[in-house]
């Protein structure tokens, strides 16, 4: 059984941003769909799941950037996932040029839950007892411990639309990061040249809801605190550099 999915890649022009490169959200594009194929592969993928009344769900995700490959680049992709925990497990990604530098890389925060309840289940029982995980480590620093409460000014509004919308009815984990992405006009979000975004989601959003995104000040870290509410709740919170 593969604990650990390489591949080559060669970036299709559906995966491009106004700069012929792989877009920054596409990236969150990328790596949710390397965890299902890897999942399917090990036999805990979304229909597996879906046959014991569950699904995946992404509570944390980051990437980071070290240089996006552009439109016809062949690259490697590589995912594995960490030992689970109980109720939560960590998948790593990467991203390697021909020459086998490391272009992009990061990890995902996963739960299960019950479709019909909303409870948590144990992640750990969706691998076999004698599964053996890869020791390998994408991105080695743990996920940041995000605050929502910050002084902010707001930077635009996003309604959610259908095509924004996942299999369960919810707000596509990767919609919020396009959503984010949206608020700024093309020659803006060029100018933020984003080396890192990490974001959490906090509680689900539905089609027809309203994400009012506000920013913080940017830290001495150099990361800026962003969170989008909806109906006076906070949804998801994002940090980037």
């Amino acid at each position: 059984m593969l604990n650990k999915l390489v591949t080559e890649y060669k970036v299709p022009p559906s995966m491009c941003d106004t700069e012929g490169r792989l877009g920054v959200t596409n990236s969150f594009d990328l790596f949710m769909d390397m965890a299902a194929a890897h999942s399917d592969l090990m036999g805990n993928g979304v229909q597996d799941l879906l046959k014991k009344n569950c699904f995946w769900v992404t509570t944390k995700t980051m990437i980071q950037f070290f240089r996006r490959p552009y439109l016809g680049e062949t690259v490697e992709l590589s995912t594995w996932p960490e030992a689970a925990k109980m109720f939560r497990g960590n998948r790593d990604y990467a991203v390697r040029s021909a020459k086998g530098d490391i272009l992009l890389c990061g990890k995902t925060e996963w739960t299960i839950l019950d479709k019909n309840s909303g409870e948590y289940l144990s992640v750990a029982d969706a691998y076999p007892e004698d599964f053996k995980f890869c020791e390998d480590i994408a991105a080695p620093q743990n996920f940041f411990r995000m605050q929502a409460d910050f002084d902010a000014v707001p930077i635009g509004s996003i309604k959610v639309f259908n095509q924004d919308t996942d299999f369960v009815g919810h707000m596509n984990n990767v919609a919020y990061v396009r959503a984010f992405a949206n608020c700024f006009s093309a020659a803006e979000w060029r100018r933020l040249s984003v080396k890192e975004l990490e974001i959490h989601f906090r509680r689900p959003c539905f089609e027809g809801d309203v994400l009012e995104f506000y920013t913080g000040v940017r830290g001495e870290d150099g990361y800026v605190p962003v969170r989008a509410e909806a109906g006076g709740e906070v949804k998801v919170l994002i940090r980037y550099k």
